[in-house]
């Protein structure tokens, strides 16, 4: 069975930071495929069938169970050194916006695999160094530590519409030491309630 908090915190020992959403999402697939040999994994997997042009960000599979990610990874501004590698990640994602972006990829989750059954698990995750949207602190964030979720959501001119129930889970993912300051990077994923 397939432990999504073992396999982040594997990761987490091997690359405690990334250079972007695309390197999380390349990395996470990675330690997926040394956490077991067998697995089939896809990066950027169009939806068969969705009259959007829609992709998901990373599907695995090992018959008869499909697990299904969506990734966001919302930085602040940060220049250091990791095993001898420069990162130099730009300031995105703090403003209350990410937050709802998030929950469209829960809808979109919901949207294209609530039909399937019990073999299709999906994980939204959420990678981020602003522990504010674990405590909700200087912030409208609606993704806070045990925030349940559901419903229709709105922030300025977007909006999610989520028709199942979740429970926000938020974990320690890494630190990592910057100009002699150690900077916490945190994930979260939107839980169901009842499954």
């Amino acid at each position: 069975m397939f432990d999504v908090h073992a396999t982040m915190r594997k990761l987490a020992e091997r690359r405690p930071i990334f250079h972007s959403e695309a390197d999380f999402q390349h990395e996470l697939a990675w330690q997926m495929r040394l956490d077991c040999k067998d697995i089939c994994i896809r990066l950027e997997y169009r939806i068969g069938g969705s009259s959007k042009r829609e992709h998901i960000d990373i599907i695995a599979y090992n018959n008869p169970t499909f697990h299904v990610f969506e990734l966001k990874y919302k930085v602040h501004l940060m220049d250091c050194e990791y095993n001898r590698e420069k990162f130099s990640l730009r300031a995105q994602g703090g403003d209350d916006v990410s937050y709802i972006l998030y929950l469209q990829d829960i809808e979109r989750l919901e949207r294209n695999f609530d039909k399937c059954g019990p073999n299709v698990v999906t994980y939204p995750i959420f990678l981020t160094n602003f522990l504010k949207f674990r405590t909700g602190r200087d912030s409208y964030c609606n993704i806070i530590e045990g925030q349940k979720l559901q419903g229709l959501h709105r922030y300025r001119n977007k909006s999610a519409s989520l028709s199942r129930r979740y429970v926000m889970r938020w974990r320690d993912f890494s630190t990592v030491t910057c100009n002699g300051k150690s900077r916490s990077f945190i994930y979260g994923i939107a839980e169901p309630v009842g499954a």
